[in-house]
């Protein structure tokens, strides 16, 4: 396809996108261009990220979902992540980014066995082989909350024993994700805490007493917060 010069339908590719001329929102064309090149990727996210500031899931560009078809699937996403964390160093900490949009379901379609399994398996790899790189983990972990609530937590019983680091653990992020919401919090807090809850069991050993303590904290502010809302949804119904 690319035979007559190649680099000119890269430096066209990127051009396009630049100029707003865009077309390739399904990924289709960047797909083909990886497969020649997959540098290619971090030359479109450097375009991505002049244009947009902070890029996040709500900007335009290819859908990326192909790669977790690749081969070496978890090797190179992984290189994807460690160039967005890069980008992303001196943004807001909870800021979503566009790697989470490889995490993220389009129209609410459920992700197939397959696919679910593909991405257990990227965390847990990179998890374990990165732990002590405590930053990219908390960048991880921020993506890992479009996740279920066991995997999470299964993701972070890995992180422990890779890496018990008191100090380190505070840092990840443990409440979880709630993009969209109406009416009461109360819900909301009560899986969060429901959630929090659910770690203590990973802190059963006596080198992880700071680490309980920390999250029995959690849990108590939980619990205040959830009764604060019940008395302001209270007064706001009279």
């Amino acid at each position: 396809m690319f035979e007559p010069d190649v680099e000119l339908v890269f430096d066209a590719y990127l051009a396009a996108y630049v100029l707003g001329n865009y077309w390739d929102y399904s990924g289709d064309a960047l797909k083909l261009i990886l497969d020649r090149k997959f540098e290619f990727l971090y030359s479109l996210v450097d375009k991505i990220y002049e244009k947009e500031r902070w890029p996040c899931l709500h900007t335009n560009m290819p859908e990326l979902n192909f790669l977790w078809e690749r081969e070496n699937y978890i090797e190179e996403i992984e290189g994807y992540a460690k160039y967005i964390h890069i980008k992303n160093e001196k943004s807001y900490r909870y800021k979503d980014n566009i790697f989470g949009k490889l995490f993220t379901k389009e129209n609410s379609k459920a992700d197939s066995e397959e696919m679910i399994q593909k991405k257990h398996n990227f965390f847990r790899r990179v998890i374990t082989k990165n732990a002590t790189d405590i930053t990219f983990m908390c960048f991880l972990f921020d993506s890992a909350n479009y996740l279920s609530k066991e995997t999470r937590r299964e993701l972070l019983e890995l992180f422990l024993k890779e890496n018990d680091k008191f100090e380190d653990f505070k840092n990840v992020r443990l409440r979880l994700t709630t993009r969209i919401w109406s009416g009461s919090r109360v819900p909301i807090l009560e899986r969060e805490r429901n959630f929090l809850e659910s770690l203590l069991p990973l802190f059963n050993s006596i080198r992880f007493l700071e680490h309980k303590s920390y999250v029995e904290k959690q849990i108590e502010y939980k619990l205040k917060s959830i009764e604060d809302e019940k008395k302001r949804d209270y007064l706001e119904s009279r």
